[in-house]
């Protein structure tokens, strides 16, 4: 996907973009990007779109690009459904729960355990070479 080689996601540099076979939960595209600074996410190829840009933006100005289009959905959907406003808070406490027991259930998957100690953060830290001590600059 050359036309986003040569962009940036924030303030990286895209060196490698490349479509893979995963879809995102509703069947989009997603795209596998590299930054010349070697880091690598997946992108839904929609918010690649949005997000890649030709000059580096700053943190905050990144942020912002990714989660207005989140924002808008967010409202189209509410309108489509006709929630009422004062139901909003009820439906973000749900939205909020939902996304915290996913990530606990997905750090318990990753993790192998619900109950993370010291050693096995050391362990992951180790497969990629730092330690406790790279880390408080020793």
């Amino acid at each position: 996907m050359s036309e986003y080689e040569g962009k940036y996601l924030g303030s990286s540099k895209i060196a490698v973009a490349k479509l893979v076979e995963e879809k995102t939960p509703l069947g989009a595209a997603i795209v596998d990007v590299e930054t010349e600074d070697k880091k690598r996410r997946l992108v839904p190829e929609e918010m690649l779109k949005r997000i890649a840009t030709e000059k580096p933006v700053d943190a905050s100005e990144f942020r912002d690009m990714r989660v207005k289009p989140v924002c808008e959905k967010i409202m189209d959907i509410l309108a489509e459904c006709d929630i009422a406003i004062s139901d909003w808070e009820y439906v973000s406490q749900i939205i909020k729960g939902s996304i915290n027991m996913s990530w606990e259930k997905a750090e318990e998957i990753m993790w192998n355990t619900s109950e993370k100690t010291f050693l096995d953060l050391d362990r992951v830290l180790r497969k990629k070479d730092i330690g406790f001590r790279e880390i408080l600059g020793e």
